[in-house]
């Protein structure tokens, strides 16, 4: 019978975030089982949590016996994939599927596949793509904007997930191109500043290469969605920008200088573990969504889209987040708070 959830990468910095949160959505440890390479790995960590919980071992890179999904109904992907190897295997075998990847490449080939109306595949789950994505959808529907402005403020306080790290430093030499500007522009190149929330106050942000940006512009085609990035301390975030200015950014790409700021970033150094979103039409009269650690609610957001697609009977082809829950919905199921612009 197939009536388990498979979480790859489920004992990893967000997996176990997820795990925890899917358990108090009443989905049993009989009903979940966890996945990765490292057999010691998961052991440990099922037993550091008290769970008895059935862990697989399994390579995403290799090719997978699909046996070891006979029993499975969703699996839930918490780690990076090259391709979509994996995805087109469990379409075929009729398997839901989640992935919290933030990667647009990914997304886009995902996205790209025969669509299906026999089983779920749904990416854009979190907070950037994620909840960006249905505050988007919320603020255009509202106000019929001809353009919106993605502000993204993170916390240099909060011990970010090495994935999360990776990807950052990955990026952050990457030219980009927007449907808006003809050429291809830097990160840190063009700059706002915001005031997300009143305990917040005024942060400076710069144009990044967040996916969620690509994902709305293809959505949304006609209305022209640019994403801007920034940390709480706004010395780090000009910092990036003065390096970005005088042609030094790509010191970043020294293999020193990514693993000292990388171990940075994954302990608790200055500033807070807050996060905002603030969406606008790049003037006043926007809204912001804010809260407490990150990762957290990356995990918790995800949990949520999980539950409903596990639960779900109806199947949603390849899609979103926004075809699973509402803007409304994670504001009443998690700890994400809203301020009003008046």
């Amino acid at each position: 019978m197939k009536d388990k959830l498979l979480l790859i990468g489920g004992h990893g910095a967000v997996g176990r975030i997820i795990l925890r949160d899917l358990l108090k959505r009443s989905i049993s440890e009989t009903n979940m089982v966890i996945a990765g390479r490292n057999k010691e790995k998961m052991t440990s960590f099922l037993a550091s949590e008290n769970l008895q919980m059935e862990s697989r071992v399994l390579d995403i890179n290799q090719e997978i016996d699909e046996k070891v999904f006979e029993d499975i109904k969703l699996v839930v992907m918490c780690i990076d994939q090259e391709d979509t190897r994996l995805v087109s295997q469990l379409i075929a075998l009729k398997i839901d599927y989640v992935d919290i990847t933030a990667n647009s490449d990914f997304i886009k080939q995902v996205n790209q596949l025969p669509n299906t109306s026999e089983v779920s595949v749904i990416t854009s789950v979190g907070l950037a793509p994620g909840l960006t994505n249905l505050a988007t959808t919320d603020f255009i529907k509202k106000h019929q904007a001809k353009a919106v402005v993605i502000d993204i403020l993170l916390g240099t306080g909060e011990s970010h997930g090495e994935a999360a790290v990776h990807w950052m430093f990955d990026k952050i030499n990457q030219p980009y191109q927007i449907k808006q500007v003809s050429r291809q522009i830097k990160n840190f190149t063009l700059k706002r500043v915001v005031d997300f929330t009143p305990d917040l106050r005024k942060k400076a942000t710069y144009n990044f290469n967040f996916s969620d940006q690509h994902i709305l512009n293809e959505q949304y085609p006609d209305i022209p969605i640019t994403t801007y990035f920034g940390f709480d301390v706004n010395l780090v975030s000009n910092s990036l920008h003065w390096l970005n200015k005088i042609n030094r950014l790509g010191l970043l790409e020294k293999k020193g200088t990514i693993n000292i700021l990388k171990k940075a970033m994954q302990k608790e150094m200055i500033g807070s573990d807050d996060f905002a979103i603030h969406i606008s039409s790049g003037k006043k009269h926007g809204f912001s969504l804010y809260g407490k650690n990150e990762k957290e609610i990356t995990g918790k957001i995800a949990s949520l889209v999980i539950s409903r697609v596990y639960q779900k009977e109806e199947k949603l082809g390849i899609s979103s987040i926004e075809s699973v829950c509402s803007l409304e919905d994670v504001l009443s199921e998690t700890p994400v708070k809203m301020y009003q612009e008046k």
